[in-house]
């Protein structure tokens, strides 16, 4: 059809360059990562390092935050349309499961994190109300990056609370990315959730 031939669905790649396996699914979802999520943070973080700027890392951890809801449908290979906080978890987790396992990252802090409380609190703060809410714990974004390797730490400075370090979780995430799109080439059952999601997203028509 021509529409499919005139419909980008990113960086030059249409509709009907993915029907005719002019290029792997695989390499369309890496791009669009790529070109929705790390370019545009890397744009943020720059431009939050300069001065009066930092602000700015409200707005790239919202852009990173919503990664994980987003990841997780493709890992578990269903909708989070009504089950947002369950979805948004498993893709969380799996990304931070990796960074202990792989990356050298303290397996304790990731533990110890509450991640319902931290879906509450940062994720549906960020993207419901703008800020970061406060209840019990509390979640700030390390301003100074006082650990240059992981993504969530303890405040050693204020009591109950936690530190989230933005410039390493883009990192990170960019790390990840490669990984799990390994795993989908080992996995078949990784592959089967991935390739379901990304036809029902995209519309791709099958057959």
């Amino acid at each position: 059809m021509l529409k499919e031939r005139l419909i980008y669905i990113t960086e030059n790649v249409t509709f009907r360059d993915i029907k005719q396996n002019n290029i792997t699914k695989s390499e369309v979802y890496k791009r669009q990562i790529n070109n929705w999520y790390i370019k545009p943070a890397r744009i943020l973080m720059d431009h939050s390092k300069l001065m009066d700027n930092y602000e700015l890392e409200i707005a790239l951890l919202t852009l990173l935050i919503t990664f994980f809801e987003a990841h997780g449908q493709y890992l578990l290979g269903v909708s989070s349309e009504r089950d947002s906080k369950r979805v948004f978890k498993y893709g969380f987790r799996s990304f931070l499961e990796y960074l202990s396992s792989l990356k050298g990252h303290k397996k304790d802090y990731y533990d110890r994190l509450d991640l319902d409380q931290f879906y509450k609190q940062v994720r549906c703060g960020l993207v419901h109300n703008g800020y970061i809410t406060t209840n019990g714990t509390s979640y700030f974004i390390d301003r100074y990056k006082t650990d240059t390797l992981h993504v969530i730490y303890p405040n050693i400075w204020i009591r109950d609370s936690v530190l989230i370090n933005t410039f390493n979780m883009l990192e990170e995430i960019n790390s990840y990315i490669n990984y799990y799109l390994d795993q989908v080439l080992l996995d078949n059952h990784k592959k089967e959730n991935f390739e379901k999601m990304f036809d029902l997203f995209f519309n791709i028509d099958t057959n």
